[in-house]
């Protein structure tokens, strides 16, 4: 075998292994009716790793930028953990994406990113789940919805 397809095989390879090893970022089942998603950042979740890892006794920070495509005075921020199929709330309080960087109100077309940090408590049981973050709009319509898998770890 030529060295250029040797190089060329292990370009591909590692391109497959990357995309197979790295956590999925998904939208909802939930249309986003009032905007979009432009990136989302976990901490400690990269290219790496099929599942974001949460470990027990540290804070765990996410970086979303989206824009709404109406305006919108606020979004409520929803947290939940999704075990098996059953969502489990992750309440954040305030709960407004005013609270966390956005402009209020929320201006069609302009990107706002919100910046949360939240606690994965030493009493979290040790478990693999999907994390779902949705920004909902005044009545309760999504503006941003998003799915990923994640790992709580000690």
């Amino acid at each position: 075998m030529s060295f250029v397809k040797v190089l060329a095989f292990l370009a591909v390879y590692l391109a497959l292994v990357a995309v197979i090893n790295c956590a999925d970022f998904n939208p909802c089942a939930t249309e986003a009716k009032y905007g979009k998603l432009n990136s989302i950042k976990v901490s400690n979740c990269n290219s790496t790793v099929d599942r974001c890892p949460f470990k027990t006794g540290q804070n765990v920070s996410m970086e979303l930028t989206f824009e709404t495509n109406k305006d919108l005075d606020s979004a409520k921020i929803k947290i939940a953990g999704i075990l098996s199929i059953v969502p489990v709330p992750f309440r954040i309080n305030p709960d407004t994406v005013c609270s966390y960087g956005a402009s209020c109100p929320l201006k069609k077309g302009v990107q706002n990113t919100i910046n949360l940090e939240f606690p994965i408590k030493p009493s979290y049981p040790t478990i693999r789940l999907l994390v779902q973050v949705q920004l909902s709009g005044p009545e309760g319509e999504s503006v941003v919805c998003v799915r990923f898998p994640a790992s709580i770890i000690n």
